[in-house]
């Protein structure tokens, strides 16, 4: 009976995702079309095919290259992360890694990061809640990176005022959520002690499953009780989200958008908070208006802008979703069985 309402459950919870993520990944591709009506819209969409075709393949060589290194040092980076909870190389981090950015292409509610956790703890016999936790860290590092390339572009080029209030936002909440988590990481012991004394009225099952989350993820949050590790962290996240700056540079160089290189990591930072929407799957929709949005300012056409966003994303769609799959079928999990297992672990961390 139970497992039955757990079934009905992800299934709906499914459902809302899809048709929530249809729409919002609908309503970016009408705003990011250039054209105010559907006729203008479709002849929007004409320019913006000449424009495409119009690109410079070649520039898809080194791109490709750029790609598999920004996976290898993001697999060397959770690695490191996940030291703490067991010492893993790079090769064995790398199947789930993949594993779990073809998980965000095709499924909904961006799973690939919960896909990867289970791929991962259940390979190595990890604790899932331990594993979780190096993610969240990895997302903070992430965060970190991405606003120091922010801020590097905005002292050598000069950004709208809406860019910097952004900016100036996102390093806020970044360093208040990198305060808690070192508070968490040096005194879990209390925050247990506070969830122990303090919320007796939660169901005592939901109680205990909460404690044993308090325990299990300070063991993922270790690396921040090492400042030298975790000072070379922050300085290699940057050199990683730096490959994918060079890789949107490279973008524009197949468009003729004659831009500086600071520009790049403006539409790093757009596609990153695109990311973040919960559209449909393979961010397609929310990355074209990030494009749009964010290069109109600098004077680019909106159907190049269209058409550059297209060929950024597929050129990271296709391949991708391949080597996941493939890694996928050597690993021995099914996508539709680690999918629902992921939908149930969110579930379980709602309750």
């Amino acid at each position: 009976m139970i497992r039955g309402l757990n079934l009905l459950k992800v299934k709906n919870r499914k459902l809302v995702q899809i048709i929530l993520g249809t729409v919002i990944t609908l309503v970016c591709l009408w705003l990011a079309v250039p054209g105010s009506g559907l006729a203008s819209k479709w002849n929007g969409l004409h320019v913006t095919l000449a424009a495409l075709k119009s690109a410079e393949f070649i520039w898809l060589v080194p791109m490709m290259g750029l790609l598999a290194i920004f996976y290898l040092t993001k697999a060397y980076r959770w690695a490191l992360l996940l030291v703490p909870v067991r010492r893993l190389r790079t090769h064995q981090v790398f199947p789930a890694t993949i594993i779990g950015f073809m998980g965000n292409n095709v499924l909904p509610a961006h799973l690939g990061e919960l896909v990867r956790m289970l791929v991962l703890s259940k390979s190595f016999s990890l604790s899932k809640t331990s594993v979780f936790s190096s993610i969240v860290l990895e997302r903070l590092l992430d965060a970190i990176a991405v606003i120091i390339l922010l801020g590097f572009a905005g002292l050598s080029l000069k950004l709208p005022e809406s860019y910097e209030y952004s900016g100036i936002v996102a390093a806020a909440g970044a360093f208040v959520a990198l305060l808690c988590l070192i508070l968490y990481a040096y005194r879990s012991h209390k925050v247990l002690l506070f969830w122990n004394n303090h919320f007796h009225f939660i169901p005592a099952k939901a109680h205990a499953r909460v404690a044993r989350m308090i325990t299990s993820s300070s063991q993922g949050m270790d690396t921040l009780r090492n400042p030298t590790r975790f000072l070379y962290l922050i300085f290699f996240s940057v050199l990683h989200w730096s490959i994918l700056v060079l890789y949107a540079y490279l973008v524009f160089m197949a468009f003729s958008i004659e831009l500086p290189f600071q520009a790049a990591i403006l539409v790093l930072c757009g596609t990153m908070v695109a990311a973040a929407v919960p559209a449909a799957p393979g961010f397609w929709g929310v990355v074209q208006a990030a494009f749009t949005i964010v290069l109109k300012p600098l004077g680019v056409p909106a159907h190049v802008a269209l058409a550059a966003s297209v060929y950024y994303l597929a050129s990271q769609y296709v391949p991708t979703t391949a080597t996941g799959l493939i890694f996928l079928a050597h690993s021995g999990f099914r996508l539709a069985e680690i999918s629902s297992e992921s939908i149930e672990s969110s579930l379980e961390a709602a309750s």
